[in-house]
């Protein structure tokens, strides 16, 4: 590193020194002269030293060393970051570049859905009969979703505590469901359950994404009714009809519990008079978005972003949904001029982001209703996505941030408190793997932890020698 590219700042903050100090040094306050016996001041260090002040200097050096070491990691990719201390820039390049974001994209849907929907709101999933009162037989049972993400069963618990990224995931039990309806007298259902999934639209997968995307357990078929993430086993076999799959779910616990069903599940609406048999409600929307961008939930991120259009833009589809996401983080203060959106996951490759957007909303997080963004980052080497990575490392337990990952495209934005309390996004597009992205972001988020890696004021400024 040469460092006299750093000669004016030591002047400039010796000359601050010099000022601050000068008064006392030669018997001055203010338009006053000391009438003491004027006396010779021994100084071990010059007056003029850039060691009476290191800090700035240090953290100047610390500045120069990162963007160099990024720069040089990066170096034949297209990528972007910011790392900021406070309102202090610490470090950045090419911020307001667009690029693809994969899962950080996840951060924006969060923050949008905090805005419209508050932290406060729920999902119910109603089960209702026909008419005024309850009799021990109905012809059908009619179960009415309500846009619930975590809607499952106990099987599909222990399911998802196989994996790190979900492990303690929370689920809204169909099982309690099952349990109202027997309470509620019903013993027999014999025309077969009627779902409702009208609140959003019946379009199960975004245009544009890979079909791989459904047999990998990458997600599964969207809509307002939906139990075990519209997977019929293992969390990879994705069903058809989450709707339909929902009803057959709690026809089987309903028979578990002595009630009888007949005849086939079917799609309809919910009659004008009804009666409530069952009710079941979410976590609260700050938990559901905790989890979702712990566990880069993929169908969380959809149907947030549809209950998001249907809120904002009076329709739950995807297309109104995000955008409604640009709408929201306007009128949080996030540039989105330059940005575009196609999904809410960030599973689509004609996503665009840029950091410095990242870094407004990871800033976000910090007022009040938006506590979930920062509290539902994966930790290095102990939660979430970043369970298995960076464990050996000095950021482990230390960097809190939500990962983003394709083929050619790896991001990772969040918070780093290893020597100072750091906040940053990172995003690179390129010709590599996901093991590959995942290898280059680690390798950034360890340069960025290292700030500031800057020689000690010894080097920077060596005693004179006689001192």
């Amino acid at each position: 590193m040469n460092y006299r590219r750093l000669a004016s700042l030591a002047l400039v903050v010796g000359a601050v020194i010099c000022g601050l100090m000068g008064a006392d040094v030669f018997g001055v306050q203010g338009n006053q002269v000391k009438k003491s016996a004027p006396s010779v001041v021994n100084l071990p260090t010059a007056l003029w030293s850039i060691r009476r002040a290191p800090q700035p200097l240090i953290d100047a050096v610390g500045s120069l060393r990162l963007k160099s070491s990024l720069d040089s990691l990066l170096a034949g990719t297209n990528s972007c970051f910011i790392v900021n201390e406070g309102n202090a820039s610490r470090a950045q390049g090419n911020p307001d570049v667009v690029l693809i974001p994969a899962s950080t994209m996840k951060m924006f849907t969060a923050a949008a859905a905090l805005n419209a929907l508050g932290a406060d709101a729920h999902f119910d999933t109603v089960a209702k009969v026909s008419g005024s009162e309850v009799s021990p037989s109905v012809p059908n049972l009619y179960l009415l979703g309500g846009g619930d993400p975590l809607l499952g069963t106990t099987t599909f618990r222990e399911t998802l505590d196989k994996f790190a990224a979900t492990r303690g995931a929370p689920i809204t039990s169909l099982e309690k469901l099952a349990d109202q309806i027997k309470s509620s007298g019903v013993k027999k259902v014999s025309e077969g359950i009627i779902v409702d999934d009208s609140r959003y639209d019946t379009t199960r997968f975004v245009t544009g994404w890979k079909d791989s995307y459904r047999s990998d357990g990458q997600i599964g078929p969207i809509g307002a009714l939906t139990v075990n993430r519209g997977f019929a086993q293992d969390a990879v076999a994705p069903v058809d009809d989450p709707a339909l799959f929902a009803a057959e779910t709690l026809e089987k616990l309903l028979e578990e519990r002595g009630v009888a069903v007949s005849g086939s599940a079917k799609r309809g609406r919910v009659p004008e008079s009804s009666t409530s048999v069952g009710s079941v409600s979410s976590v609260p929307l700050s938990e559901i978005v905790e989890e979702m961008i712990r566990s880069s939930d993929n169908l969380a991120a959809e149907m947030i972003t549809r209950e998001l259009g249907l809120k904002v833009k009076n329709e739950g589809t995807t297309a109104a949904g995000v955008a409604a996401i640009s709408d929201e983080l306007k009128s949080l203060g996030v540039d989105v001029s330059q940005l575009s959106f196609s999904d809410g996951s960030g599973l689509g490759r004609s996503n665009r982001a840029s950091c410095q957007s990242l870094v407004e909303v990871i800033n976000t997080g910090e007022r009040s209703g938006f506590s979930a963004l920062w509290s539902g980052l994966p930790i290095a080497g102990e939660t979430g996505t970043l369970t298995n990575q960076l464990k050996d490392t000095p950021l482990a337990g230390h960097l809190k941030a939500k990962t983003g990952s394709l083929a050619g495209v790896t991001g990772l934005t969040g918070l780093i408190d290893v020597r100072r309390p750091l906040r940053f996004s990172l995003l690179i597009n390129g010709e590599f793997t996901e093991a590959g992205g995942v290898d280059l972001r680690s390798q950034a988020a360890q340069i960025i932890g290292a700030f500031p890696d800057a020689p000690g004021i010894d080097v920077l400024s060596p005693i004179p020698a006689g001192t």
